[in-house]
């Protein structure tokens, strides 16, 4: 009795561990994902309601993360088809709007000249945005990267290796570790 007491608390530990990060930041893992039909795969994102994608901060896939009240840190194994796939979405959707974000850039829609644009013209317009991004170049440079979110300033540093994220953690006294790492 006292074991399942026990392996029921971890559990709810654990369990709580996602979702609410603190400071409007939210983790959405990959089971959420997929149970509430979010097809990006698992991402951290800011909005002031959970389930609310107003700011995705980290795409897909986000491996691990832990938060203080002060940082998240976060381990991303990133995933090309799923960010593809959201940059043609998001061109296809909000064509019709003066202006979007991608990556880290906003792009005014007029200059892409998609509100009659084919499915195919609007996937090469995606291909080509996400090619000369320099916020995706650097996503994609490493198979692992590492994040952190100072909640305070809504600062994020990354994508980072292991070797610069360790000493940045060491810079800003971060005591946060990962939970559970995986083997990459």
């Amino acid at each position: 009795m006292k074991f399942s007491i026990a392996i029921l608390i971890l559990f709810i530990m654990i369990s709580c561990h996602e979702g609410d990060l603190g400071g409007d930041y939210y983790y959405l893992p990959d089971y959420e994902a997929i149970d509430i039909g979010y097809p990006y795969g698992s991402i951290i994102y800011k909005s002031t309601q959970q389930n609310t994608y107003n700011k995705v901060l980290i795409y897909a896939d986000v491996i691990d993360c832990e938060s203080s009240s002060d940082y998240i840190i976060v381990l991303q194994r990133p995933n090309k088809a799923l960010v593809k796939q959201n940059i043609k979405d998001d061109l296809k959707m909000w064509r019709y709007l003066s202006k979007i974000t991608v990556g880290d850039k906003a792009i005014a829609m007029d200059n892409l000249n998609l509100r009659c644009a084919s499915v195919e013209k609007i996937s090469s317009i995606a291909d080509s945005l996400f090619q000369e991004s320099s916020y995706y170049q650097k996503m994609f440079h490493l198979e692992s990267n590492y994040y952190i979110i100072d909640k305070h300033t809504d600062s994020i540093f990354g994508p980072m290796d292991k070797i610069q994220f360790e000493k940045m953690k060491e810079n800003k006294n971060i005591s946060l570790d990962f939970y559970f790492l995986p083997k990459l």
